[in-house]
């Protein structure tokens, strides 16, 4: 009875220092769980100055410019943006608010025109431009004709070829409906012109954002939104 009673007590004593020991692991995950969670919150503090600092950078060589009677004076008719390239990923220069006047170049990349606003120079997309006579020729103006065009067919009731040509001009839609690539096409105009990827991934170089669009048997490169090899 006696080594009975003495084989209960270590035992017990056993579960009692058992339990001593799962009560600190328990402690101590909950502790490195917080500080896993205040970390966390820093690094994203310390991602958001990281990348404000970048845009200021790039800011800082944005060109300032005073109005002259060349540009074009239009609105907006919704809440924009002015970018550092031609592209929605690009950097914001300048939030411009729906009906604000901005002054517009006589420069235009695919859908996005040059344009100035408040004395910063970017580029906006012109389906954001409120309707103006003068912007509306240049974008449906059809482009100087090559040697590649003319080789190329299309069907001009197509009604796909009809609303590139309205956007882009005839010697880009006229590539475009027979997947012809060129240096400096966009993300849209790829799009239009091979459909869906298989996938994209991103990189940040010292150049700029780099981007991979792999199709079944062909894989572009772009940097900063602009299409530079494939």
């Amino acid at each position: 009875m006696k080594y009975f009673i003495i084989i209960v007590l270590v035992l017990s004593q056993s579960v009692l220092f058992a339990q001593g020991d799962l009560n600190k692991l328990l402690q101590r995950k909950s502790e490195l769980e917080r500080s896993i969670s205040f970390y966390q919150q820093e690094l994203k503090k310390v991602d958001s100055k990281i990348q404000k600092l970048k845009q200021d950078q790039a800011l800082a060589n944005v060109t300032v410019v005073t109005e002259s009677g060349q540009k074009i004076i239009a609105t907006v008719n919704a809440n924009t943006s002015l970018r550092l390239s031609p592209n929605v990923n690009a950097t914001e220069i300048i939030a411009v608010p729906k009906d604000a006047t901005i002054y517009v170049h006589h420069e235009h990349n695919g859908l996005y025109f040059k344009a100035t606003y408040y004395g910063k120079e970017g580029w906006i997309n012109y389906t954001k431009i409120s309707s103006h006579p003068e912007i509306d020729a240049m974008i449906e103006a059809p482009k100087s004709s090559i040697s590649e065009t003319k080789v190329l067919t299309v069907d001009k009731s197509d009604p796909k070829y009809i609303r590139l040509k309205k956007i882009y001009g005839e010697e880009k839609a006229i590539k475009m409906m027979n997947k012809i690539l060129w240096k400096g096409m966009s993300h849209g105009q790829v799009r239009e012109t091979l459909g869906k990827t298989i996938s994209q991934t991103k990189n940040n170089t010292p150049k700029g954002l780099e981007e991979e669009w792999v199709y079944t048997n062909q894989k572009l490169i772009f940097l900063n939104g602009s299409l530079v090899s494939w």
